[in-house]
């Protein structure tokens, strides 16, 4: 990079910081559809309880006894909550995405016009 003007050097950083953004969401994402599963999966066992059977949940290190009605309740509202977080960060990966393509066309196009030759092919890490 020591030999790319001072513009494109910047650009090229702006684009890694893009790039990091974007790889963090799509962790957030899928740690996020992890637990969404795992709240639909509860959910599910749960509403095949019978009425009659103990139900527990954990609180920090316990575990507590509480009605099932509440605990579905509880789950549902988890698990709207995180369907509308996963929706959130697969707006903003997409946009994330979507800055990258443009940036990396941006790069690519400088460096061509420049006669860069081989560096012509901007391809990030």
């Amino acid at each position: 990079m020591e030999g790319l003007p001072p513009n494109v050097q910047h650009q090229i950083q702006q684009f890694q910081q893009i790039q990091q953004r974007y790889e963090l969401l799509v962790q957030q994402r899928q740690q996020l559809e992890l637990t969404a599963r795992d709240v639909d999966m509860a959910l599910e066992k749960l509403e095949k309880t019978a009425d009659d059977m103990a139900v527990y949940k954990s609180i920090g290190a316990i575990m507590v006894q509480v009605k099932k009605d509440e605990l579905i309740v509880e789950l549902k509202d988890k698990k709207e909550t995180y369907e509308m977080r996963l929706k959130t960060l697969e707006k903003q990966e997409e946009r994330a995405k979507s800055q990258l393509d443009e940036m990396r066309e941006k790069i690519q196009k400088i460096l061509q016009s420049q006669g860069s030759g081989g560096a012509g092919s901007f391809q990030p890490m």
